[in-house]
């Protein structure tokens, strides 16, 4: 058996949005991208629950990893950054193939947030975190929440870039 070489923190990325389809070509279509890492969620009072919490009909967190080989258990967790785990579990198993980018799509339906704020998002290959931040804001219905302007604020790479994909790179 050949050990896995873990991708370099720069090479995992991550994007969040509702749904990835497949087309009838085979290209990924990402639909409701939340290109600021900025989720915006109408306030709910689960039956039965002391607090109110947030809950999406379907969100999709979807990681991108470049340079990494191997087989690798993979687990995904998210948390505020002050106090409440939302998720965290293992989502299966990837495959990296080192000459290209390996998408991996977690999706969650529907996706239950027990509290509003900056949470860490914390991809786990074997022994190996990626994390990075993403905020859960009150919304109302229309779409409050939502900041056009914060587009250019994508990091990629070494810096960001308009002509870059909408993701983060995990830390």
């Amino acid at each position: 058996m050949i050990a896995p070489v873990y991708p370099h923190r720069d090479g995992v990325g991550l994007l969040i949005c509702e749904t990835v389809e497949r087309d009838a070509r085979g290209q990924l279509l990402v639909r409701g991208l939340f290109p600021a890492c900025e989720i915006g969620a109408s306030r709910y009072r689960l039956p039965d629950a002391a607090d109110s919490a947030a809950v999406l009909e379907k969100l999709c967190f979807v990681f991108f990893v470049e340079g990494g080989e191997g087989e690798f258990e993979a687990s995904l967790a998210i948390h505020a950054t002050e106090g409440g785990v939302a998720f965290d579990e293992h989502v299966g198993r990837l495959s990296a193939d080192r000459d290209g980018a390996t998408v991996f799509v977690v999706r969650m339906a529907p996706f239950v947030l027990p509290r509003f704020g900056k949470h860490h998002v914390v991809l786990k290959l074997d022994d190996r975190e990626y994390y990075a931040t993403c905020c859960f804001v009150e919304s109302d219905a229309e779409g409050e929440g939502e900041h056009e302007d914060e587009i250019e604020g994508y990091e990629f790479g070494v810096g960001p870039s308009p002509a870059a994909p909408p993701r983060r790179v995990l830390h």
